[in-house]
């Protein structure tokens, strides 16, 4: 799942203050499978449409076994992330 930093904040939890970073969701489908017999390896294709123009085409290897739970043309949302109470985020910094 793609997220993009929205801010920096701070949370009143447990009788302190916690910084934490909202973020958004931004919005990705699944478009093609690649599949160990026809490519070698199992990925998702994943198309991220944002604030630019121009989709982005990301890669993502998983096991075979996984291609049946994002079928193409599935939306990944939010709901991926339902049950978790914490998140590690991992972020790229374009240096502005």
């Amino acid at each position: 799942m793609f997220l993009k930093k929205q801010e920096m904040t701070r949370l009143w939890i447990d009788n302190r203050f916690v910084a934490v970073t909202l973020a958004i969701a931004v919005e990705q489908r699944i478009v093609r499978h690649k599949t160990q017999a026809n490519d070698g390896y199992s990925a998702l294709i994943i198309e991220i449409t944002g604030e630019s123009k121009k989709p982005s085409l990301i890669e993502i290897r998983v096991e075979e076994v996984d291609l049946q739970t994002y079928p193409v043309g599935a939306p990944l949302g939010v709901t991926l992330l339902e049950g978790l109470s914490q998140v590690r985020l991992t972020g790229i910094s374009k240096g502005k």
